[in-house]
């Protein structure tokens, strides 16, 4: 069984439309100053993950598995970061 731990709170725009991730948050998921993050806009909410490093460049022709597959299908997988 996987348990998943769920942190909820308030932060507040400031000047530039700027907010501040608790440091519990940003120790948690690693993030340094300058990292990138995804914004995925659901048009009712929104969701921030933290952007992954690499390339998609970096995939193509590691995986011989000898089955069709569809590239674009492939490719939208990967970018969304959905399994």
């Amino acid at each position: 069984m996987v348990y998943l731990t769920v942190d909820v709170y308030d932060v507040k725009l400031s000047k530039g439309y700027q907010f501040t991730l608790q440091a519990k948050t940003r120790h948690k998921h690693g993030f340094k100053q300058g990292d990138a993050i995804q914004v995925i806009d659901l048009d009712r909410e929104i969701i921030l993950r933290p952007k992954k490093k690499g390339s998609l460049k970096n995939l193509i022709g590691k995986f011989n598995t000898g089955e069709k597959f569809d590239i674009v299908e492939e490719h939208d997988l990967i970018v969304s970061g959905f399994d």
